[in-house]
């Protein structure tokens, strides 16, 4: 009886051991699931940023293009306007 019962009690602890043995295994997976998640992430975040940087220097450009324009436009109002009144002066002599 006392045979049955290291028997038994071997084979529980194999189990255990299986059990943990596979709690481990999924543990680990588990672990490194979570590193390439990460790397992703990482990966992820550095081509946001570089987006973020495009759109804020195309910002920049569409800004300074639309102040040089307002500029020219309103240089070339100017040019007419003084253009008409000298012509204006010029018709009244």
């Amino acid at each position: 009886m006392e045979y049955s019962q290291t028997s038994q009690t071997s084979q529980t602890t194999d189990r255990i051991v299986g059990v943990g043995n596979r709690l481990i295994s999924a543990i680990e997976l588990q672990a490194n699931n979570q590193k390439e998640h990460q790397k992703a992430v990482e990966e992820s975040s550095k081509s946001q940023n570089k987006h973020q940087k495009s759109i804020v220097a195309l910002t920049v450009v569409i800004a300074l293009s639309t102040v040089i324009y307002t500029g020219v436009t309103v240089w070339s109002t100017l040019l007419l306007h003084n253009q008409v009144t000298i012509e204006q002066t010029l018709s009244e002599n």
